[in-house]
């Protein structure tokens, strides 16, 4: 497993993406956040009618590349037609 497989944890129940992020992305190299984004939006773009969750509940702050990151997976799934939530951010993230 190389260490952009750890930026994101992807799993499909019932229909839904779910994205959790592994911790803020500064504990990763650019690199690999790049192509963890990558793999997750090519994963959105094989649904048909995305339903997309991105669970933010693996970490209690997240810095701007996390935050650019979920604006792409909701752009993308935006532009799918399909549906997009973020659900469990901690107190801190939400006061960002």
């Amino acid at each position: 497993m190389n260490q952009s497989d750890q930026v994101f944890s992807l799993t499909e129940t019932k229909g839904v993406l779910v994205i959790a992020p592994a911790g803020d992305t500064i504990s990763y190299r650019d690199s690999d956040v790049a192509e963890a984004v990558n793999k997750a939006l090519d994963r959105i773009n094989g649904l048909s009618n995305p339903r997309v969750v991105v669970d933010l509940s693996g970490s209690p702050y997240f810095g701007s590349v996390m935050i650019g990151a979920v604006s792409q997976f909701a752009e993308r799934v935006r532009l799918m037609g399909g549906a997009f939530a973020v659900c469990e951010p901690s107190r801190t993230c939400s006061r960002c």
